[in-house]
């Protein structure tokens, strides 16, 4: 039933240094495309960002919303309401919040 996951090109099996190299500069500063990924399990979104995007405190909260790990790399792990929606979404998202 569950077959098709199994037939999915996984990003990471790609023969690069860096998993996401093969992408266009544009499609990381697409905000809808950055949000599908986040919402298909990438964490690491935000190495990748450029820095206006990184920077946008709703895109950082949007994607709190859909992954809580996501927050990884951002700015904005001290700020509380996107720190309390990535640990709503994922506990584990404690972890990267800023101690202050």
């Amino acid at each position: 039933m569950a077959s098709f996951l199994y037939h999915r090109p996984n990003l990471w099996d790609y023969p690069t240094t860096k998993p996401f190299t093969q992408y266009d500069y544009e499609l990381f500063s697409d905000k809808s495309f950055l949000l599908e990924m986040i919402k298909a399990g990438c964490q690491e979104v935000f190495k990748y960002a450029p820095r206006d995007i990184i920077e946008d405190r709703e895109f950082v909260l949007k994607a709190a919303k859909l992954n809580g790990l996501a927050v990884f790399g951002s700015c904005f792990t001290s700020d509380k309401e996107i720190m309390l929606e990535a640990v709503r979404n994922n506990g584990c998202a404690l972890y990267y919040a800023s101690k202050d």
